[in-house]
C-alpha cells in the first residue's frame, strides 16, 4: 500500500462507539431493532447484535486509521468466496437499506468504514484439544478457503500491517521491548534468517490473497464433532501473500510441548497438501516462516504492553491466548532445520501416497 508504519493502524485508539450507537446504527441504516454487545477487537470496534426476530450478526466500525481501500478489499473478498465456494462458511455481508455493503459513519475522531455481517454459530477452536483429526480437517479446510480465494484481486490487498509477513522485517524495530535477552535474541535471529534467505524466494513463490489469520480464535468447529470445522471469521489480516505464508501461519497455532513438536503442523500440512499440493520450495520454508510469526506474535505482545495501560481489553486477551508463542518458539527453534524440513515434506509424501492408493 502506502510504504506506512505497518504499527499505525494497530497502534492508534480504537474508535469508540457505544452499545446504545450500535442499536442506532442496525435502526437507522439496516432497518434492524436489535440488542448490542461489544466485542474485544485488535483495532476496530466490533459488536454482537441480536434481533427480536432471532437473527443475529457483527457490526463492525473500522478504525480510522484504517485505509478504506483496506476495508473495501475485506468485504469484497467476502463476496467473492459466497460467489466461487458458498460451502465454505464464513460470515456473509448484509446490505444497508440503500444498497452499500460499507457505510460510512463520521465520529470526533474523523470517519469509520462500517460493516454487517453474519454471525456464525459454533465453537471456537480455542481451549479444544488438537486431535490429529482436527488437525487433519483444518488443513483441508484450509486449502479448500485458499483455493475460493484463489485468482482474486483487489488494490487494497497488500495493507500496512505488521502481521502482514511481507512487513516482517519491520519486527527488527520493536523486538527491543522483549524482555528477556534470549528469547529477544531468538525473535532477531528469526528476523534476520527470513531477510537473507526466505524474503528473497518471495518473488518465486505462488501468490494470492489468502486470510492469514487461521488462529484458534478465528476457526468455529461443529459442536456435535468438534472434530470437524464449522467455519472461518474475522478476515482482517487478509493480504496478498505467498500462498505458503497462510500454512505456516495457521501451522504456528497447532502447538505441542510433549512429545514430537512436529506432530500436529505435520497432520495439518499433510491434510492441506492432499487438497493444494505445496511445491519443494514451499516445503523448505514452512518451518521458517512459522518461527516468523512466532516471533513476531512475540514482538507485538511485549510492544503492546508497553504501549498500552493494564485495563487494555485486547491486552488481556492476547496475553492470555498468545501466552505459550514464545515457549513454542524456543522448541522449535533447538530442531535442526533440515530435520523438521524433512518431517514436513515426509508428511506431504504420506498425503501423495495416500492419495494414490484412494485415501486422499
Amino acid at each position: 500500500m502506502s510504504g506506512a508504519d505497518p504499527l499505525m493502524v494497530i497502534a492508534a485508539e480504537p474508535p469508540r462507539f457505544s452499545e446504545e450507537d450500535a442499536v442506532r446504527i442496525a435502526a437507522e441504516h439496516y432497518g434492524l431493532e436489535v440488542s448490542a454487545r461489544t466485542l474485544i477487537s485488535e483495532r476496530d470496534c466490533n459488536f454482537h447484535l441480536r434481533a427480536l426476530n432471532g437473527r443475529e450478526f457483527v457490526l463492525k466500525i473500522a478504525s480510522g486509521a484504517e485505509d478504506r481501500l483496506v476495508t473495501e478489499f475485506q468485504v469484497q473478498a467476502l463476496r467473492h468466496i459466497e460467489a466461487q465456494q458458498p460451502d465454505i462458511v464464513t460470515p456473509r455481508v448484509v446490505p444497508a437499506q440503500d444498497g452499500s455493503f460499507l457505510l460510512e459513519i463520521p465520529s470526533e475522531a474523523g470517519n469509520h468504514a462500517v460493516r454487517l455481517v453474519t454471525w456464525l454459530p459454533g465453537i471456537l477452536l480455542a481451549g479444544q484439544p488438537l486431535t490429529g483429526d482436527l488437525c487433519r480437517n483444518l488443513g483441508a479446510y484450509a486449502a479448500k478457503l485458499g483455493r475460493a480465494l484463489s485468482g482474486f484481486e483487489h488494490p487494497g490487498s497488500n495493507p500496512d500491517l505488521i502481521w502482514n509477513m511481507n512487513h516482517a522485517l519491520f519486527v527488527r524495530d520493536i523486538a527491543h521491548h522483549v524482555p528477556e535477552v534470549s528469547l529477544r535474541t531468538q525473535v532477531i535471529d528469526c528476523i534476520d534468517y527470513f531477510a537473507t534467505h526466505v524474503a528473497p524466494a518471495f518473488p518465486l513463490l505462488r501468490t494470492q490473497v489468502v486470510h492469514n489469520d487461521l488462529n484458534p480464535e478465528n476457526v468455529l468447529l461443529d459442536p456435535d464433532d468438534t472434530s470437524r470445522v464449522a467455519g472461518i471469521i474475522d478476515f482482517g489480516d487478509m493480504a496478498s501473500s505467498p500462498l505458503v505464508v497462510d500454512v505456516a501461519v495457521t501451522a504456528s497455532y497447532m502447538r505441542e510441548f510433549e512429545g514430537n513438536p512436529l506432530a500436529r503442523i505435520a497432520s495439518f500440512i499433510g491434510a492441506y497438501h492432499s487438497i493444494t499440493p505445496l511445491e519443494r520450495r514451499e516445503m523448505d520454508l514452512v518451518y521458517d516462516l512459522i518461527r516468523v510469526r512466532l516471533a513476531t506474535t512475540v514482538a507485538v505482545l511485549h510492544w503492546r504492553i508497553a504501549r498500552r495501560g493494564a485495563d487494555d481489553p485486547y491486552l488481556n486477551n492476547s496475553v492470555a491466548a498468545e501466552s505459550t508463542a514464545a515457549k513454542f518458539l524456543g522448541i522449535l527453534s533447538a530442531i535442526p532445520r533440515e530435520h523438521a524440513s524433512q518431517s514436513l515434506r515426509q508428511a506431504c509424501a504420506s498425503a501423495d501416497v495416500a492419495a494414490s492408493c484412494g485415501g486422499g
